[in-house]
């Protein structure tokens, strides 16, 4: 059966905010680096690429028919003269703002999303959209946590939309960070089930880990310690819709003791881009890269 959808704009479904109706993630680098990635991933989908270990391969020359697809998809078969599919994840990278709002347009034709007083909201109250033939599927959200929680089988528009994520770091989109650590064999697993995509999800992976280490040291030179915690609190205040910082777990409230050892952490760390575990009472240093546990650099 046809996707209703295709893996970058479901990939954008995920960014849609439950809470303050707009788009939280899109701006981000992580996230415009998933999205060119998504693009590949779904031209090689639909059998208009493939790759080898370094670069990107034309297959078929029609077009698939949808606007996003097909501009990236001229633009490889005009351009692609043997360079590496990291080039490609930057070169498309550098085009996401318009990608983004033609995928916004898609959605919005196709009834998933509307804007209502300049916010991005969900069509149906049920948060199900229809698919070719009038069956029905979960919110992607919903359908992800679900595949990531069981042993079932994933198709392979849910092996992509979850090799994206975990490649790209952005897992916390639809899952809390106790959950990823929990279930983190399980997502690698499935990141990668699809063979094809294992080109594009190293370069996805390898350009990441540049970006990475280029904001790390940024934030290293420009931010102190505190600055950078008040910096996650007020991130987290607002991706969880909080109505304010003293709603926020101790090690992340400002006056606790939690909150001290916290300090101290990020002071070791230098980076404030961790997890606190009260259940066994250690920090955590996020990863982005796959080769290793999802979280690890404990001080």
């Amino acid at each position: 059966m046809e996707n209703f959808l295709t893996v970058p704009e479901e990939l954008y479904l995920l960014a849609v905010s439950e809470t303050q109706g707009n788009i939280q993630a899109t701006n981000y680098k992580s996230f415009k680096v998933a999205l060119s990635g998504a693009i590949l991933m779904d031209l090689a989908k639909e059998n208009r690429i493939d790759t080898d270990l370094e670069k990107i391969i034309i297959d078929k020359t029609e077009p698939t028919g949808n606007e996003v697809l097909d501009i990236a998809f001229n633009e490889l078969q005009l351009h692609n003269t043997g360079q590496s599919i990291k080039y490609w994840i930057e070169k498309l990278t550098e085009k996401s703002d318009g990608y983004k709002n033609m995928i916004l347009n898609s959605l919005i034709r196709k009834g998933v999303l509307k804007i209502e007083d300049k916010k991005v909201l969900w069509v149906f109250s049920s948060r199900k959209y229809p698919l070719v033939g009038n069956s029905e599927i979960q919110e992607v959200k919903s359908r992800i946590r679900a595949l990531v929680f069981s042993d079932d089988i994933p198709d392979i528009q849910d092996i992509i939309l979850v090799s994206m994520l975990f490649y790209s770091g952005m897992l916390d989109l639809v899952l809390t960070d106790e959950e990823i650590d929990k279930h983190i064999d399980r997502i690698e697993q499935i990141a990668k089930m699809d063979l094809i995509g294992q080109s594009i999800s190293a370069a996805i992976e390898e350009t990441m880990v540049s970006l990475m280490l280029s904001e790390l040291g940024k934030l290293v030179k420009g931010k102190t310690a505190e600055e950078k915690l008040e910096e996650k609190a007020r991130e987290s205040v607002k991706k969880y819709g909080l109505k304010s910082s003293e709603e926020l777990p101790d090690w992340l409230r400002k006056g606790t003791d939690q909150y001290e050892h916290t300090l101290r952490f990020v002071k070791k760390a230098g980076t404030a881009d961790i997890i606190y575990s009260a259940r066994n009472n250690k920090y955590m240093i996020k990863r982005y890269s796959a080769r290793g546990p999802a979280f690890g650099g404990e001080i």
